[in-house]
Protein backbone atom coordinates (compact mmCIF):
# COMPACT_ATOMS: atom_id res chain seq x y z
CA UNK A 1 0.00 0.00 0.00
CA UNK A 2 3.39 2.36 0.79
CA UNK A 3 4.30 1.97 -2.24
CA UNK A 4 0.93 2.51 -4.57
CA UNK A 5 0.50 5.44 -2.31
CA UNK A 6 3.95 6.54 -3.04
CA UNK A 7 3.11 6.24 -6.86
CA UNK A 8 0.03 8.00 -6.51
CA UNK A 9 1.93 11.01 -4.99
CA UNK A 10 4.73 10.79 -7.40
CA UNK A 11 2.11 11.28 -10.40
CA UNK A 12 0.39 13.97 -8.48
CA UNK A 13 3.34 16.18 -8.10
CA UNK A 14 4.40 15.13 -12.06
CA UNK A 15 1.14 16.37 -12.89
CA UNK A 16 1.35 19.55 -10.83
CA UNK A 17 4.51 20.73 -12.05
CA UNK A 18 3.92 19.65 -15.56
CA UNK A 19 0.79 22.08 -15.33
CA UNK A 20 2.76 25.02 -13.85
CA UNK A 21 5.71 24.45 -16.45
CA UNK A 22 3.29 24.30 -19.41
CA UNK A 23 1.64 27.77 -18.13
CA UNK A 24 4.89 29.32 -17.86
CA UNK A 25 5.94 27.99 -21.40
CA UNK A 26 2.98 29.76 -23.10
CA UNK A 27 2.76 32.58 -21.41
CA UNK A 28 4.33 35.95 -23.70
CA UNK A 29 7.62 35.65 -23.06
CA UNK A 30 11.20 37.77 -23.61
CA UNK A 31 12.51 37.74 -26.94
CA UNK A 32 16.12 37.89 -27.84
CA UNK A 33 15.91 37.87 -31.61
CA UNK A 34 14.52 34.87 -32.71
CA UNK A 35 15.15 33.47 -28.90
CA UNK A 36 12.22 33.09 -26.04
CA UNK A 37 12.91 33.70 -22.60
CA UNK A 38 10.62 31.65 -20.32
CA UNK A 39 11.01 30.78 -16.56
CA UNK A 40 9.71 27.18 -16.73
CA UNK A 41 12.94 25.20 -16.30
CA UNK A 42 12.79 26.25 -13.01
CA UNK A 43 9.25 24.78 -11.81
CA UNK A 44 10.27 21.51 -13.87
CA UNK A 45 14.22 21.40 -11.72
CA UNK A 46 11.94 22.19 -8.65
CA UNK A 47 10.13 19.05 -9.75
CA UNK A 48 13.14 17.30 -10.60
CA UNK A 49 15.14 17.88 -7.14
CA UNK A 50 11.76 16.45 -5.04
CA UNK A 51 11.31 13.71 -7.68
CA UNK A 52 14.64 12.49 -9.31
CA UNK A 53 16.32 13.46 -12.56
CA UNK A 54 13.86 10.78 -14.75
CA UNK A 55 10.57 12.19 -13.71
CA UNK A 56 12.33 16.09 -14.57
CA UNK A 57 13.42 14.58 -17.98
CA UNK A 58 10.08 13.40 -18.08
CA UNK A 59 8.15 16.33 -17.20
CA UNK A 60 10.71 18.29 -19.69
CA UNK A 61 9.83 15.72 -22.61
CA UNK A 62 5.49 16.50 -21.90
CA UNK A 63 6.11 20.24 -21.59
CA UNK A 64 7.78 20.49 -25.34
CA UNK A 65 5.18 18.39 -26.60
CA UNK A 66 2.16 20.05 -25.13
CA UNK A 67 3.79 23.63 -26.29
CA UNK A 68 4.00 22.05 -29.67
CA UNK A 69 1.06 20.50 -30.15
CA UNK A 70 -0.87 23.89 -28.63
CA UNK A 71 0.43 25.93 -31.49
CA UNK A 72 4.19 27.17 -31.07
CA UNK A 73 5.64 28.66 -34.00
CA UNK A 74 8.65 26.69 -33.64
CA UNK A 75 7.69 23.39 -34.43
CA UNK A 76 9.43 20.69 -34.65
CA UNK A 77 12.89 22.17 -34.44
CA UNK A 78 11.42 23.93 -31.26
CA UNK A 79 9.81 21.34 -29.36
CA UNK A 80 13.37 19.18 -29.72
CA UNK A 81 15.67 21.96 -28.57
CA UNK A 82 13.39 23.09 -25.59
CA UNK A 83 13.35 19.17 -24.99
CA UNK A 84 17.29 18.66 -24.74
CA UNK A 85 17.68 22.22 -23.43
CA UNK A 86 15.42 21.34 -19.98
CA UNK A 87 16.29 18.05 -19.68
CA UNK A 88 20.04 18.74 -19.59
CA UNK A 89 19.35 21.30 -16.85
CA UNK A 90 17.19 19.92 -14.31
CA UNK A 91 18.47 16.19 -14.78
CA UNK A 92 22.57 17.62 -14.24
CA UNK A 93 20.74 19.80 -10.94
CA UNK A 94 18.94 17.07 -9.81
CA UNK A 95 21.96 14.53 -10.09
CA UNK A 96 24.01 16.67 -8.06
CA UNK A 97 21.66 18.25 -5.54
CA UNK A 98 20.46 14.46 -4.60
CA UNK A 99 23.48 13.25 -2.89
CA UNK A 100 24.11 16.25 -0.57
CA UNK A 101 21.23 18.28 -0.05
CA UNK A 102 23.00 21.37 1.13
CA UNK A 103 22.86 25.05 0.41
CA UNK A 104 26.41 24.71 -1.12
CA UNK A 105 25.25 21.74 -3.01
CA UNK A 106 22.30 23.02 -4.20
CA UNK A 107 24.40 26.46 -5.63
CA UNK A 108 26.92 24.45 -7.39
CA UNK A 109 24.35 22.00 -8.62
CA UNK A 110 22.39 25.13 -10.22
CA UNK A 111 25.46 26.32 -11.30
CA UNK A 112 26.67 23.10 -13.54
CA UNK A 113 23.03 22.51 -14.62
CA UNK A 114 23.18 26.13 -16.15
CA UNK A 115 26.58 25.50 -18.22
CA UNK A 116 25.22 22.04 -18.80
CA UNK A 117 22.42 23.26 -20.37
CA UNK A 118 24.33 26.25 -22.47
CA UNK A 119 26.29 23.09 -23.71
CA UNK A 120 24.00 21.30 -25.07
CA UNK A 121 22.04 24.07 -26.37
CA UNK A 122 25.11 25.46 -28.28
CA UNK A 123 25.56 22.08 -29.71
CA UNK A 124 21.45 21.65 -30.76
CA UNK A 125 21.99 25.37 -32.88
CA UNK A 126 24.82 24.09 -34.43
CA UNK A 127 22.56 20.92 -35.49
CA UNK A 128 18.68 21.96 -36.06
CA UNK A 129 18.95 25.97 -36.58
CA UNK A 130 20.51 25.86 -39.62
CA UNK A 131 17.37 23.69 -40.77
CA UNK A 132 14.87 25.80 -38.52
CA UNK A 133 16.35 28.97 -39.94
CA UNK A 134 17.27 28.36 -43.56
CA UNK A 135 21.00 29.21 -43.09
CA UNK A 136 24.29 28.53 -43.20
CA UNK A 137 26.18 26.43 -40.19
CA UNK A 138 28.69 29.16 -40.51
CA UNK A 139 26.08 31.88 -40.07
CA UNK A 140 24.77 29.99 -36.70
CA UNK A 141 28.27 29.87 -35.73
CA UNK A 142 28.95 33.76 -36.13
CA UNK A 143 25.88 33.68 -33.48
CA UNK A 144 27.25 31.71 -30.43
CA UNK A 145 29.33 34.50 -29.17
CA UNK A 146 27.57 37.44 -29.75
CA UNK A 147 24.14 35.79 -29.14
CA UNK A 148 23.52 31.86 -27.79
CA UNK A 149 25.85 31.85 -25.60
CA UNK A 150 25.62 34.97 -23.62
CA UNK A 151 21.68 34.09 -23.64
CA UNK A 152 21.36 30.59 -22.39
CA UNK A 153 23.95 31.49 -19.46
CA UNK A 154 21.57 34.47 -18.62
CA UNK A 155 18.66 32.04 -18.82
CA UNK A 156 20.38 29.46 -16.75
CA UNK A 157 21.35 32.09 -13.90
CA UNK A 158 17.80 33.50 -14.09
CA UNK A 159 15.65 30.02 -13.54
CA UNK A 160 18.69 28.88 -10.99
CA UNK A 161 17.91 32.23 -9.23
CA UNK A 162 14.04 31.33 -9.31
CA UNK A 163 14.82 27.82 -8.12
CA UNK A 164 16.69 29.19 -4.65
CA UNK A 165 14.16 31.92 -4.47
CA UNK A 166 11.00 29.50 -4.94
CA UNK A 167 11.84 26.34 -3.77
CA UNK A 168 11.44 26.64 0.25
CA UNK A 169 7.60 28.53 -0.20
CA UNK A 170 6.13 25.57 -2.98
CA UNK A 171 8.15 22.90 -0.27
CA UNK A 172 5.90 24.39 2.73
CA UNK A 173 2.71 24.64 0.53
CA UNK A 174 3.04 20.76 -0.67
CA UNK A 175 3.66 19.83 2.68
CA UNK A 176 0.93 21.73 3.88
CA UNK A 177 -1.36 20.40 1.35
CA UNK A 178 -0.63 16.95 1.59
CA UNK A 179 0.72 16.44 -1.45
CA UNK A 180 4.12 15.40 -0.72
CA UNK A 181 6.26 13.48 2.17
CA UNK A 182 9.28 14.88 4.14
CA UNK A 183 11.90 13.08 1.87
CA UNK A 184 13.60 16.59 0.55
CA UNK A 185 15.92 18.10 3.12
CA UNK A 186 14.35 21.77 3.21
CA UNK A 187 17.40 22.68 5.28
CA UNK A 188 19.11 24.20 2.18
CA UNK A 189 16.81 27.08 2.21
CA UNK A 190 15.54 27.21 6.52
CA UNK A 191 19.03 28.60 7.04
CA UNK A 192 19.66 31.78 5.66
CA UNK A 193 16.50 32.39 3.68
CA UNK A 194 16.52 35.92 3.82
CA UNK A 195 20.06 36.11 2.08
CA UNK A 196 19.21 33.35 -0.04
CA UNK A 197 16.02 35.76 -0.93
CA UNK A 198 18.10 38.70 -1.60
CA UNK A 199 20.48 37.15 -3.69
CA UNK A 200 18.49 35.39 -5.72
CA UNK A 201 16.32 38.08 -6.01
CA UNK A 202 19.30 40.02 -7.12
CA UNK A 203 20.35 37.29 -9.99
CA UNK A 204 17.27 37.51 -11.20
CA UNK A 205 17.63 41.64 -11.83
CA UNK A 206 20.95 41.39 -12.93
CA UNK A 207 20.17 38.57 -15.85
CA UNK A 208 17.03 40.62 -16.66
CA UNK A 209 18.96 44.12 -17.00
CA UNK A 210 22.19 42.54 -19.04
CA UNK A 211 19.22 40.62 -21.61
CA UNK A 212 17.53 43.70 -21.82
CA UNK A 213 19.79 46.64 -21.91
CA UNK A 214 22.77 44.66 -23.14
CA UNK A 215 22.07 41.53 -25.44
CA UNK A 216 18.93 43.07 -26.47
CA UNK A 217 21.40 46.19 -27.87
CA UNK A 218 23.96 43.72 -29.14
CA UNK A 219 21.90 42.28 -31.42
CA UNK A 220 19.77 45.56 -32.90
CA UNK A 221 23.80 46.87 -33.26
CA UNK A 222 24.74 43.71 -35.04
CA UNK A 223 21.39 43.63 -37.15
Amino acid sequence: MTNRNDRIHNLILVSIFTAVAYICGILPSIKVSFLSLDIKDAFIAIGSLYLGPLPGVIISAVVSVLETVSGSITGFYGMIMNFFGSAAFVAVASLIYRNNKSLVNAVFALVCATFSMTLVMLCANLIFTPYYMGVTIDAVKGLIVPLFLPFNIAKGFLNSALVMLLYKPISVALKHARLAKDRTNTAVMNKNTLIVAIVATAVILLCLAFIFFELNGTVATES
